[in-house]
């Protein structure tokens, strides 16, 4: 099975290779794990080339021999709902969203210095100078043959070393056969590179990058190998290497790149790929490594730009960009990942949009740069990347997305409205519904009648920023308008209609009745609009909430969308297999649909009568598309909105034989309300999210 949900930025070391601890002090520490053993490199003339340049140390001030405790390197850090209220202000005369500063408290302190770590040299085997016009050869097409083998032995043995605690049965298994790893490499570069273009593959290299990060980049490649065997064996590395990095003595405030890299892969590997109790792992430490990157180093380097110091050779501004480049990519990845959890599982986010205040990643031209002529031709000293903030800010105004935005930032830009969507949620939530800071003042002009209700309690409020988070996401569908072929794009698509379908709806609210297997039988009709359910008091409150909201506009709207989705995933033209798709969230935000319309449907008429459950998908598809197109607003209940087991069966068949525990939950999930009479072994630890 084909899964792609992330990716990964490598800080190689130095042209002359990865210096030995006794050649540097205190290196040890800063990049070897205790075991490994580091050779040394050669270029393919067999000399060692001399460094571009010393690795530098990110610095902090302290106190008292104590890290500062700051976010970005602001002084005083503005609360949450004063940072959301500044989204939602009067434009007061300014036109230019995009490129207008951010506001001091967003600012962060100048007075700061941080020095990034300078990227070493990404493969030695470079034939002479790069900064002499040779170009920075691929890792996976240079000079292939005997000298490409003893690189991979050399990988080989450092990353052995690194997991020296792993069975030994594992270690020896076919898992770590060079074969293989070239596989799981270029497996990694082919479905993970264009969807979250983290690697700066022009400069990476098996020697230079670090054990721990380089095991994490392959074993996230072998979850898209074909053999079973080598995807098994993937999960029992993966099974320890977050305790491996842990470990490793690095784990501490500021946390080095790789560190952080290494952990965001197994996170994002456990939480998409691998087994449930992976998925929980990765669900708990997941607020525990972004509060190491709120206590580091992570966002205050992203939000630092250095410009050339004079007469520094093309060859070393060329890797201080990239290392620049690379703490922005690797802070945003972060950020997505937080993001969109929160919207398609429902779980607490840990940042905001106004943590991120950096700049929108470059065009995927200049990063994908293989050469630095190449980069020097496409980047100018006018050219600055649009900041995050105002970015966003003029979206919310619905102003559509610049074109010099690439597809990865209009992807980020994307997880900035579910963001933002999601603590507004949780404000509503927390607040009760009532409305509090200056934000009701800036929303936009709304009629109460044709509002999207709460969707954090899938209630019958109606917050007033929820129009203006709609209408963003609607000026936002406009960047998916692309000529060229766009995995990333592509990624955002269902991402977008889940994002639609929670404003609207709670997704914890649709999980709480289908994970319930008593909830169809117990539901009984009281009359032809409603039925009254007698269960445990989770579900009770759960269907009462359902209950007022399957009469408000928003109901009609979640349904919409979620119809949407299901044509653009299972009707388009093909036959969809989840087991052959390699953007990972895709098959869950197909299911999120399908439990949309399957709760409306089983809330407003209740269980489908024997002869009125054999209607096919198509059918049910063509009458609720035409009963969305043409509602009456005096009738707001779908009539026949619960015949739709033709379609459950349909998207159970999709998702059938996948590798992801959770969607082999969800399959299971899809059978029990498709009619089928199954036995649930796992008993009740299948109920969580």
């Amino acid at each position: 099975m084909f899964f792609r949900n992330t990716g990964g930025i490598v800080i190689s070391s130095s042209s002359a290779g990865i210096p030995s601890s006794e050649d540097r002090p205190g290196l040890s520490q800063s990049f070897q794990s205790p075991h490994v053993h580091v050779m040394q490199i050669q270029n393919a003339s067999g000399e060692i080339p001399e460094p571009l340049a010393p690795e530098k140390v990110v610095t902090f001030p302290t106190k008292d021999n104590e890290l500062s405790s700051f976010w970005a390197g602001i002084d005083q850090v503005p609360s949450l709902q004063d940072g959301l209220d500044w989204f939602f202000e009067p434009l007061e005369g300014i036109s230019d969203l995009v490129n207008s500063p951010l506001p001091p408290q967003f600012e962060p302190d100048v007075s700061i210095q941080i020095q990034l770590p300078t990227l070493h040299d990404s493969d030695s085997r470079l034939r002479g100078n790069p900064a002499d016009g040779d170009e920075v050869g691929l890792f996976l097409d240079m000079n292939p043959g005997m000298h490409q083998d003893n690189d991979w032995a050399f990988a080989r043995s450092n990353m052995l070393d690194s997991l020296s605690q792993l069975d030994i049965q594992v270690l020896q298994s076919p898992f770590f056969e060079v074969d293989n790893l070239r596989m799981f490499l270029s497996l990694y570069f082919k479905h993970y590179h264009p969807h979250f273009p983290i690697i700066h593959q022009a400069t990476f290299s098996v020697l230079a990058c670090h054990p721990l990060l380089l095991i994490a980049i392959l074993d996230l490649g072998s979850a898209m190998a074909r053999d079973e065997m080598l995807f098994h064996l993937g999960q029992q590395v993966h099974n320890s290497l977050r305790l491996t990095v842990l470990n490793s003595g690095i784990f501490e405030p500021p946390i080095p790149l790789w560190c952080l890299q290494a952990l965001l892969l197994v996170q994002a590997y456990g939480k998409m790929i691998s087994s449930r109790k992976n998925y929980e792992m990765a669900h708990i430490f997941h607020g525990t490594i972004l509060t190491m990157m709120k206590r580091g180093s992570v966002y205050l380097a992203a939000s630092t730009s250095h410009p050339p110091e004079p007469n520094e050779p093309l060859q070393a501004s060329w890797r201080r960009w990239i290392g620049e480049e690379s703490w922005r990519r690797t802070a945003f990845f972060a950020f997505v990942m937080d993001a969109q959890h929160a919207c398609v599982f429902g779980h607490s986010p840990v940042l905001s949009v106004i943590d991120m205040r950096i700049s929108l990643p470059c065009l995927e031209s200049i990063w994908e740069c293989t050469s630095v002529e190449t980069w020097q031709g496409l980047t100018r000293p006018e050219m600055t990347a649009s900041l995050f903030l105002p970015t966003l800010k003029s979206l919310l105004r619905e102003n559509v997305v610049p074109p010099h935005c690439s597809e990865y930032a209009r992807f980020v830009l994307l997880h900035g409205l579910m963001s933002l969507q999601t603590h507004l949620q949780a404000g509503s939530r927390l607040t009760l519904g009532i409305e509090v800071g200056r934000l009701h003042a800036y929303s936009r002009t709304y009629d109460p009648l044709h509002q999207p209700n709460c969707p954090g309690s899938s209630s019958n409020s109606a917050p007033i920023w929820a129009n203006t988070i709609d209408a963003a996401l609607d000026t936002w569908s406009t960047s998916l308008f692309s000529l060229q072929p766009s995995l990333c794009l592509e990624a955002a698509r269902p991402l977008h209609r889940v994002a639609q379908i929670t404003l609207h709806v709670s997704v914890l609210d649709l999980h709480a009745l289908a994970m319930d297997p008593q909830f169809p039988s117990r539901l009984t009709q009281s009359n032809t609009d409603s039925g009254i359910y007698s269960a445990n008091a989770n579900t009770t409150k759960t269907l009462t909430r359902l209950q007022r909201w399957v009469y408000t506009e928003a109901a009609r709207n979640a349904c919409r969308y979620a119809l949407l989705l299901v044509q653009e995933t299972m009707f388009s033209g093909k036959r969809y297999l989840a087991r052959e798709d390699n953007v990972a969230p895709r098959p869950w935000c197909l299911y999120v649909a399908v439990l949309t319309l399957w709760v409306y449907g089983q809330v407003t008429e209740g269980p489908a009568l024997d002869g009125e459950s054999a209607a096919g998908a198509e059918e049910y598809m063509i009458r609720m598309t035409r009963a969305i197109q043409h509602a009456d607003p005096t009738k707001p209940i779908i009539s026949g909105a619960n015949q739709i087991s033709g379609l459950i069966r349909a998207v159970r068949d999709a998702l059938m034989g996948c590798r992801w525990e959770l969607l082999q939950e969800a399959h299971f999930v899809l059978r029990r309300l498709g009619g089928e009479t199954v036995l649930d072994a796992g008993g009740d630890r299948k109920t969580l999210i």
